[in-house]
């Protein structure tokens, strides 16, 4: 299996790391995002039922990648993908969709519910 090579995880002074509160702010339904296949998709094609939403870093690998204890949790609730659905967006735009598409195999990898597939954005 052809591995590729990772970049370094980027470092950040104390100064550039912080909480920036939007607290009431919504997010707008026509926000574009890239899927893990490269489609371009709105947050109203994808929301059609009780959603949480992640945001993540996917190329760190600790707490900016937060996949346990959501899979811990989901492996304790009501039925995922039926009842609700998990949607993960990274918040850096060099995690391409390659990238996304990985982070989902290994998301689906620590759930051991049977989750149904995805229906597809139209």
């Amino acid at each position: 299996m052809p591995v590729q090579a990772q970049s370094p995880a980027p470092t950040f002074t104390p100064e550039e790391v912080g909480i920036n509160e939007k607290l009431g702010t919504t997010i707008p339904l026509d926000l574009e995002l890239k899927d893990e296949d490269g489609r371009t998709v709105t947050l109203r094609q994808l929301i059609d039922k009780p959603t949480i939403l992640t945001l993540n870093y996917f190329r760190c690998a600790g707490i900016c990648t937060p996949s346990w204890p959501v899979a811990e949790v989901l492996n304790r609730s009501a039925v995922p993908g039926q009842d609700f659905q998990v949607l993960t967006v990274s918040f850096d735009e060099r995690d391409v969709p390659e990238v996304a598409a990985q982070k989902r195999t290994n998301y689906l990898g620590e759930i051991t519910l049977p989750i149904p597939p995805p229906p597809g954005v139209s």
